[in-house]
């Protein structure tokens, strides 16, 4: 049984000058799906989410959520319907006694 789409990111395309990071995604999520992006290092799995949490504006495609267009353009657009993104980075600190730690 199909469910309600919720999120769809539709031919997102995106570029750094010359570089073309991101060339078309789509990606369609229903109601009560659980997603992973997987991918080799440079496969554009940041990029994309960095897309839909606001850090990025892509140069061309759409994002819907929940039947509606959405223009983000900033971090704080996310949170107001409910999304965020946490990455987490491998560091060392001077204060830790391992030496390695999630920053």
């Amino acid at each position: 049984m199909a469910g309600k789409q919720l999120l769809l990111m539709d031919g997102i395309h995106k570029r750094f000058g010359p570089l073309i990071v991101s060339a078309g995604v789509t990606l369609d999520v229903e109601e009560n799906e659980i997603h992973a992006l997987l991918g080799e290092n440079g496969a554009g799995k940041t990029v994309l989410m960095s897309i839909l949490c606001g850090v990025l504006s892509p140069n061309e495609g759409q994002i819907v959520f929940k039947g509606r267009p959405l223009k983000l353009g900033s971090p704080a657009k996310p949170s107001n319907i409910g999304s965020a993104w946490s990455t987490s980075t491998s560091c060392w600190s001077p204060t830790s006694r391992s030496r390695k730690t999630t920053c």
